[in-house]
């Protein structure tokens, strides 16, 4: 499993050298971070997205999109 953005801004933290990170490389670090997050979420967005049409043209449907989520969630073991 791929490391969140959160534990790699941790990872990040900690593994520098200099004791005391300046307020500027401090949020230079959370805005990667939440880039990853962003990108991270895009993946799973565009990942499910292409689960429900490959999902419905294989003749399964769901009335209930919760229902397709976990679905989707659980073949991906998420």
């Amino acid at each position: 499993m791929t490391q969140t953005a959160i534990e790699w801004l941790v990872s990040k933290i900690e593994s520098n050298t200099n004791p005391k990170l300046t307020q500027k490389e401090l949020i230079e670090r959370v805005e990667q971070a939440k880039e990853m997050e962003k990108q991270r979420q895009d993946e799973f967005a565009i990942g499910f997205a292409e689960w429900i049409v490959d999902y419905t043209f294989n003749g399964c449907y769901g009335n209930d999109v919760s229902e397709l989520l976990e679905e989707f969630k659980k073949e991906k073991e998420l």
